[in-house]
């Protein structure tokens, strides 16, 4: 989302640590630091998954995807 938006995050901490120090501007990193991974408030995995999708990703190693549960309910009925 933040890449989308062009929303930048900084490390205030580190600015902060190099400005109390009065490090030279040419000898600081960037403060920039990625944007925080948001993550589901209740996941679970996306059970539109296909099998040819599954198997795919079991071959691959890859984590499964992932959906929000509240999301599921609301497109699946009650799930539980």
């Amino acid at each position: 989302m933040a890449k989308e938006k062009h929303i930048l995050f900084y490390d205030y901490e580190m600015m902060i640590d190099h400005l109390k120090r009065k490090v030279p501007l040419d000898e600081c990193p960037a403060f920039n630091v990625p944007p925080p991974e948001i993550g589901f408030k209740d996941p679970v995995i996306d059970p539109r998954e296909t099998w040819g999708q599954f198997a795919k990703r079991i071959l691959e190693f890859e984590e499964p995807p992932l959906v929000r549960l509240e999301k599921e309910k609301e497109i699946n009925g009650n799930l539980g």
